[in-house]
């Protein structure tokens, strides 16, 4: 019987694709399986009372994929490490098998890696893409690990096309802007925000909105909803920033206010008053300009938007920008145009709410 699962299991993996060999299924003993040493750095291997009882009812199903070790003869599990818990877990508890079901050996299929460093944690990672619910910290980590593979294959000569951050989104099938937060989080955050991100504590927008203070900060605002047992929020981490944000305006505000007012000086204020009251008058309605040659702009069912529309800013604030990437992916990947109607499947209005959502939370 001979197997091949890389179109579905990895569809963002061309590089391992292309040169990794699969092998036909085998059944491999069971003493000669064992995890991934960084398997438990990424991905929580928590196995349920549920979930064991299934394995001891209708075995194994899906294919482990592993790799054979270079040093011996076991083989290190690549996707299937929470199976093989639960495998584990079965022989530790002396739990009952079903008729027909053995755990001896387990069904598996090999692959060799390309001649790369690290090609092992990256196939970690695509080997999980789809077998598994991920939170958006499995993701962050996910992400750090293959930027640093991507980034060493570089520095040794290997030629990547396209930013990093871009090629990385499309293997793991997040947004680009998704990418951009995590990132900023992975490099940003403390690693007390980032421990707290990764057990669920706070969200991917709070951990962001942290991302941005200084360390010390970071640190306090957490600390403090910690002690209160307060939900931290991406809206309660703008308001803990605000006072100082305050302090910063009204220092400026100060300095600017604190020179000594001589006669030129209260001459030249009388006469700024006197021109800003001018201007002032000059503001009100009826001074207004009259525009009566103005092209009409058109309707939201008169707007055609070409697939190759891209909307460009320039000297933008990076909370703008991030709204601007949004809307970017909404015009040019999400909508299709027909005649007055757009058209949407039900996962790109999961995605546009999700999206919006995000969009939302940049504004607070």
């Amino acid at each position: 019987m001979s197997l091949n699962l890389s179109k579905n299991l990895f569809p963002s993996a061309e590089k391992i694709r292309a040169a990794a060999t699969v092998s036909p299924l085998m059944m491999i003993d069971r003493n000669k399986l064992e995890f991934h040493p960084r398997n438990t750095e990424i991905y929580s291997v928590e196995v349920d009372d549920l979930f064991i009882n299934n394995i001891a009812e209708n075995g194994v199903i899906e294919p482990l994929i592993v790799i054979k070790n270079k040093d011996d003869d076991k083989y290190t599990i690549c996707s299937g490490n929470r199976r093989f818990t639960a495998v584990q877990e079965v022989i530790k508890r002396n739990i009952p098998l079903a008729n027909g079901v053995k755990l001896d050996t387990l069904p598996c299929i090999v692959w060799d890696l390309p001649n790369y460093e690290d090609a092992d944690l990256d196939l970690l990672i695509n080997a999980n893409l789809h077998n598994r619910k991920k939170t958006d910290g499995e993701i962050a980590k996910e992400l750090a690990i293959k930027k640093e593979i991507l980034l060493k294959r570089k520095a040794n000569g290997e030629k990547i096309n396209g930013k990093v951050l871009d090629i990385l989104a499309k293997q793991l099938e997040i947004t680009a802007q998704q990418a951009k937060r995590l990132n900023a989080i992975n490099i940003k955050a403390t690693e007390e925000v980032k421990d707290a991100f990764a057990d669920g504590k706070i969200s991917t927008d709070t951990a962001y909105r942290l991302s941005k203070a200084e360390p010390d900060k970071q640190n306090e605002i957490l600390g403090s909803a910690e002690n209160t047992g307060e939900k931290l929020t991406a809206k309660t981490v703008k308001e803990a920033l605000e006072p100082d944000k305050k302090v910063v305006e009204d220092t400026k505000l100060s300095d600017n206010n604190s020179h000594t007012v001589t006669e030129d000086t209260s001459k030249s204020y009388t006469q700024g008053k006197t021109q800003n009251d001018s201007n002032k008058q000059n503001r009100s309605p009826e001074n207004f300009p009259k525009y009566t040659d103005v092209v009409p702009q058109p309707t939201a069912n008169q707007l055609v938007i070409s697939e190759d529309t891209e909307v460009k800013v320039n000297d933008v604030t990076e909370e703008t920008d991030e709204i601007i990437n949004n809307l970017n992916y909404l015009i040019n990947q999400v909508f299709s145009f027909d005649g007055d109607n757009i058209t949407v499947t039900k996962e790109q209005a999961k995605g546009i709410t999700k999206m919006l959502s995000e969009i939302k939370s940049i504004l607070e």
